[in-house]
């Protein structure tokens, strides 16, 4: 696939935060904190590496979100930056 738009990668991450967290409202926000709004602890941020990088190697320049990397994020925004990096090839 070609590389994708903020918007487009935006879309998929929500909807992987909703289906772990079930707060929808507070994920469509991306202010909310991953830990104090929608209480993810650090394991689960961690594992976010997994669906984070199912979106991001859909794209031709893809590359994997670690595990390290993922449990960096604090905000639904910082999650949403980090694979759309990923997803057109940036490591950081």
């Amino acid at each position: 696939m070609p590389t994708p738009t903020r918007k487009e990668v935006r879309d998929q991450v929500v909807e992987k935060i909703k289906a772990i967290t079930d707060e929808d409202n507070l994920a469509e926000n991306e202010d909310s904190d991953l830990q104090l709004d929608l209480g993810m602890g650090a394991t689960l941020k961690k594992a976010m590496a997994v669906p984070y990088t199912k979106i991001s190697t859909k794209y031709d320049n893809g590359i994997t979100v670690t595990m390290s990397d993922a449990g960096k994020c604090q905000t639904v925004k910082d999650s949403i930056e980090l694979v759309f990096k990923r997803a057109q090839g940036v490591k950081k």
